[in-house]
C-alpha cells in the first residue's frame, strides 16, 4: 500500500508564521504548490491525476502569530523649539537653533538633581551644555507633582509662574536703553516639542510627542557661586547692578548659589545673576528672603554717578506694560514692582546706599514684622480713597520721602 507524504514549508516574518509552499508525494506521483505567503491556512483544494487529495485544517486548528503583532509606531515628531515671547527673538534665535540641533542629535536633557523645581541642562549637538530649561509642568505643585513645595505660600506665586518670572527678569533688564547693565543672561519663554522619551529616561521607547513650556536661559560657564569666594573681591559695580535688578523685581530668592562668579583673563572677578523664578510676588513681602548682596562690603559703598542716572532712566511704565501684555504677569504682582521702583528711584537719588535701600525692603524680626516699605505702602493706601490713583501716588511719594529722612537720620 502506497503512503501519502506531505511537506509544509513556512516562513517567519514580522512575528508571523506564513504558509509558503506545500509539497506532496503519493507513490510515484508528486505535486508542489507555491502559495502567496498566506498567514492562515484555509481549505485548499489540490487536483492531480489520481488520486484526489483535499487538505483541510482540523476543525479547531488556527495558525497564530508566533509573537504578538507589534503595535503601530507613530513617526517620531520633529523636534521643535518655539519662542513664545517674540520680543527677545534677536538674542534668543541662535540659542534656540543650537538647542534644536542638540535634540535632533539625540542629546538628552540632563536633569539637575537639586532645587525646588524641575530644571534641565540642554546641550548642543556635540554634547556641550548651552542652556537651562525650566518647564512649567515641573514647578512646585506642578501637574506631575514633582518636587512639590510649600515655598510658594510666602510669595503668592502660582504653579507655572516661576518660569514666567525667569523670562520677566530678562525683559525688565531688556526694556532699559542699556540692557547690559543688569548682567542677566538671555532668557525667554519657549515651547519644546519632542518624543516623550526625551524627558523621561525611564521610558526610552516612548515616542508619542509631548509639549513642554518653560523658560530657557543661556548657560553660563563659571568658576563657582559666590559662596566659594571672598565677597571683598567682588566688583562694586557688579554688586550694585545685581542689587538694582533685585529691587526692581522684588527678588525673594537672592541667595549665594544664585550669584555665579567668573574669572577674567586678568584675574579679576565678574558676577552673573541667575535664578529669578521667585520674584514679583503678589504684594511687597519677600517672605523670609533677604538679599545675599547685603552681606557684601560693596553694598555699603556709595553708588557711582552712573548708577543713579541709570535708575532714574528706567522706563517703569514700559516695563509694566511689557510684563502685563507679553508675559501676562498678574496685576497684583505688578503693584510691588511699581512701588519698589518708586522707592529705589527716590532713595538712590537721595544718596542712600544699596544696603540701606535693600534693608527697608526686608522684613523684621525673622519675618514676623512687615518691612518698612510694606508699612509705607499700607499707610499711603489707607490715607486716600481706594479709586484715586493720583492721590495714592502723591501719598506714596510723601511716605517714601519721610522714610528716606528717617534712614539718613540714623547715620547721624
Amino acid at each position: 500500500m502506497e503512503s501519502l507524504t506531505i511537506q509544509v514549508n513556512v516562513l517567519v516574518s514580522s512575528g508571523y508564521v506564513l504558509l509558503h509552499s506545500v509539497e506532496m508525494s503519493f507513490g510515484k506521483r508528486s505535486v508542489s504548490l507555491v502559495l502567496p505567503d498566506l498567514p492562515v491556512l484555509c481549505g485548499i483544494w489540490v487536483g492531480c491525476d489520481a488520486p484526489s487529495v483535499q487538505l483541510e485544517p482540523a476543525r479547531d486548528a488556527v495558525i497564530r502569530p508566533a509573537l504578538p503583532a507589534p503595535p503601530a509606531v507613530p513617526a517620531a515628531p520633529e523636534f521643535q523649539v518655539e519662542l513664545i515671547d517674540k520680543k527677545v527673538a534677536p538674542e534668543m534665535a541662535p540659542l534656540l537653533r543650537r538647542v534644536r540641533e542638540g535634540l535632533q542629535a539625540r542629546q538628552r536633557p540632563e536633569r539637575i538633581p537639586h532645587g525646588v523645581n524641575g530644571t534641565y541642562f540642554l546641550k548642543d549637538k556635540s554634547g556641550s551644555k548651552i542652556a537651562i530649561f525650566k518647564p512649567t509642568d515641573e514647578e512646585f505643585c506642578g501637574s506631575d507633582g514633582s518636587d512639590a513645595s510649600d515655598d510658594s505660600s510666602s510669595f503668592g506665586l502660582l504653579p507655572g509662574e516661576t518660569a514666567v518670572r525667569e523670562a520677566a527678569a530678562y525683559r525688565v533688564a531688556r526694556e532699559h536703553p542699556n540692557p547690559a547693565f543688569h548682567l542677566v543672561p538671555p532668557t525667554g519663554l519657549v515651547r519644546i516639542t519632542a518624543p516623550r522619551a526625551t524627558f523621561v529616561p525611564a521610558e526610552p521607547n516612548a515616542t508619542e510627542p509631548v509639549v513642554k513650556t518653560g523658560s530657557l536661559q543661556q548657560f553660563v560657564q563659571a568658576e563657582g557661586d559666590s559662596e566659594e569666594f571672598g565677597p571683598s573681591a567682588f566688583p562694586v559695580d557688579d554688586v550694585h547692578k545685581i542689587g538694582v535688578l533685585d529691587l526692581q523685581i522684588l527678588n525673594c530668592d537672592r541667595n549665594s548659589e544664585n550669584v555665579l562668579v567668573q574669572e577674567n583673563d586678568d584675574g579679576s572677578l565678574a558676577l552673573v545673576p541667575i535664578d529669578h523664578g521667585f520674584s514679583m510676588p503678589a504684594g511687597l513681602s519677600l517672605g523670609a528672603g533677604r538679599f545675599e548682596w547685603m552681606n557684601y562690603p560693596a553694598s555699603r559703598k556709595p553708588f557711582s554717578a552712573a548708577t543713579p542716572a541709570h535708575i532714574e532712566s528706567i522706563p517703569v511704565e514700559r516695563v509694566l506694560k511689557a510684563l502685563a501684555d507679553d508675559l501676562h504677569v498678574r496685576p497684583e504682582c505688578l503693584v510691588g514692582v511699581r512701588v519698589s521702583h518708586a522707592w529705589l528711584q527716590r532713595a538712590a537719588a537721595a544718596g542712600l546706599t544699596l544696603f540701606e535701600i535693600g534693608d527697608a525692603v526686608c522684613r523684621r524680626n525673622d519675618c514676623a514684622l512687615p518691612s518698612d516699605l510694606e508699612l509705607v505702602y499700607e499707610a499711603a493706601r489707607l490715607s486716600v480713597p481706594a479709586d484715586d490713583d493720583a492721590a495714592f501716588q502723591d501719598a506714596l511719594y510723601r511716605k517714601i520721602d519721610q522714610l528716606i529722612e528717617d534712614v539718613l537720620a540714623q547715620r547721624r
